[in-house]
């Protein structure tokens, strides 16, 4: 029986989740191009995008959030 693991909220998690829909209402913006420019796969932008991912690598969101976000990410 597979193991269930306690999903966490993260601020980090969902304000990229909320930029990434944001995103991509503008017409000019597509997963394709966020692929491109970041190296995540459109697929897993996608995902994320559809709440299909619950546990995430916290560098594929920092670099998801640093794309989309007019201010990089400090720490």
């Amino acid at each position: 029986m597979p193991k269930h693991h306690k999903i966490y909220n993260s601020k980090l998690r969902n304000k990229t989740k909320s930029l990434l829909t944001e995103w991509l209402k503008l017409k000019a913006n597509t997963l394709t191009k966020i692929e491109q420019d970041t190296g995540l796969s459109s697929t897993w932008i996608a995902m994320l995008d559809r709440g299909q991912i619950n546990h995430s690598d916290v560098g594929r969101i920092e670099a998801l959030y640093n794309y989309l976000s007019p201010t990089q990410l400090e720490v």
